[in-house]
Parts: C-alpha cells; structure tokens; sequence
C-alpha cells in the first residue's frame, strides 16, 4: 500500500476513534522472531506435570487463533468494501502472526490433547451465520474470551514469580509470559476496540427483534467457550489456577463488552446450550 492509498483508506474511517486505531494498528506491528529469543526459551526444563499443562492449554490457544483466522477470512468476504473490511485485513495480519507465535510455543512444549469438543461445536455454528455483523459479535466474544484468558493467566504467572514463588525455568516461563501480554495481549486489546467500533456503527438503528435473536445465538456462543475452559479445570488446577475465578472473569469480560452494546447475554448456566430456546 502506498502512502497516498494509506491517506485514503483513513481518511474513509467514520471518525477520529477508527482512524486512531487503524493508525496504532500500523505502527505497533510486531515480528514473531524478534518478540523473545526463541532459541533461548527452555521450557523443556519446567516440570513434566506443568509443561503438559501449559502444552493443552496453548495447544487449545493455538486451535482458537486459527479459528480467529478462518472467522476473520469470512468477515472480510462479506463485510462491504470500505474502512470495515480494511479494519479486518489488518486484524488478519495480526492473527497470522498469532497462529505463529502460539505454534512456536507449542512447539516448545510438545502437543496437548486434541482440540475441546465445544471449539469444534462453536465453528460449526458459525459455519451457518452469513452476515458480517452477526459473525464480528461472535469474533468478539472469542477475542474478549481468549484475552482474558491467556494474559490473565500469563499476568498471574508473572505476579507468582515476582512474589519469589521458585518455579523451574522461572526466567523463560517469565519470558514466555511477558511476550504474551506485551505482544498478543496488546494486539487482542485493539481488536476488541476495534470490532467494538465497528458495531457500534453497524448497529444502529431500531432492530430490537432481530438483536433480540442473535443475542440468544450470541449466549451460546459464549456458553460453549466457557465449557470449553472449564474441560481443562484440573489442568487450570495443577498449574495453581483457579478454574472458578478464571471461568467468572472471561464470562465478565464476554458480558460487559455485549452490554456497552445493549446486548446482554444474562448470567452463565449449566443448561445445555441451544440457539433455538
């Protein structure tokens, strides 16, 4: 893209926000090789029973940033031509680098299980939605999810280790952590502005039945990344994590971006979830 194309697709954005955010989008792009020395990153020598557990968890990460991937190829097939879907190829440039980046970690760690049953449920569902609008509140839930529960998880790991907690490979697992909430959690944050932005724009106007529909799918949605979480409760476990509060503050985290929306997907149940009822 050229300087004098770059002038023109910001100055399509509908306000100062968008444009800010395109613009930090652009300047804050990062190379995988350059975020940590790879080479260097031992996590080879964290005990067995923990290692095992970061591999499911970041093996999982990895399966839902690919999915970022697909989900985003999609929104910008359907989204108009225009700042929208320059916001979305952007996003995508971001998530290639994600799928890298957690591959390489994965990598390190050896393979976890395979992908939940409740990942594989959500792409399903979401194989059958067919507006761009619909699809980016799904994206949202998945990127507000996925941050809270990976730079949540890495900042508690980083304050365990500030606190003098002695773990083995204490300096690369702090590595490892620090990349992920300086790199990944930061491009996660402007997505979540990002689509945010968009909505707000694409939402507008009186459309409360059929808001009303899609905040049901949206519960679902929201529901099965939850129970995908809590499939992994004893691995949250046996890495000092507690299941319960990483659970409460992704379904928070989900739920208060829907409300600044005025959608609201209530409170998290043990019901089956079904986009019907």
């Amino acid at each position: 893209m050229t300087e004098t194309d770059l002038r023109d697709v910001i100055a399509s954005f509908p306000d100062e926000r968008a444009r800010a955010l395109y613009q930090h989008g652009l300047d804050r792009q990062w190379n995988v090789d350059r975020a940590l020395d790879w080479s260097a990153l031992r996590l080879d020598r964290v005990p067995i029973t923990a290692r095992r557990g970061m591999a499911c968890l970041y093996s999982d990460t990895l399966h839902a940033e690919k999915f970022g991937l697909e989900l985003g190829a999609r929104i910008a097939e359907l989204a108009p031509a225009g700042w929208l879907r320059d916001f979305t190829l952007l996003q995508l440039r971001d998530e290639v680098r994600h799928v890298d980046f957690f591959g390489r970690v994965v990598g390190k760690l050896g393979e976890g299980d395979a992908i939940s049953d409740e990942l594989v449920c959500i792409r399903s569902e979401l194989l059958t939605v067919t507006t761009h609008e619909e699809l980016m509140l799904h994206a949202l839930i998945l990127e507000c999810g996925a941050r809270a529960t990976f730079v949540g998880n890495a900042k508690r790991s980083l304050d365990m280790v500030g606190k003098g907690v002695r773990l083995p490979a204490n300096e690369s697992i702090s590595t490892l952590m620090r990349a992920i909430v300086d790199y990944v959690g930061r491009d996660e944050a402007r997505h979540i502005a990002m689509g945010m932005c968009c909505l707000r724009t694409s939402l507008q106007g009186p459309r409360v039945s059929e808001l009303r529909s899609i905040e049901r799918r949206l519960r679902v949605t929201a529901t099965l990344f939850l129970r995908s979480l809590l499939h992994r409760s004893d691995t949250f476990a046996r890495l000092g994590l507690s299941p319960d509060t990483i659970g409460t503050s992704v379904w928070q985290a989900i739920r208060s971006q829907l409300q600044r929306l005025d959608l609201d997907i209530g409170d998290p149940d043990s019901a089956p979830p079904s986009a019907s009822t």
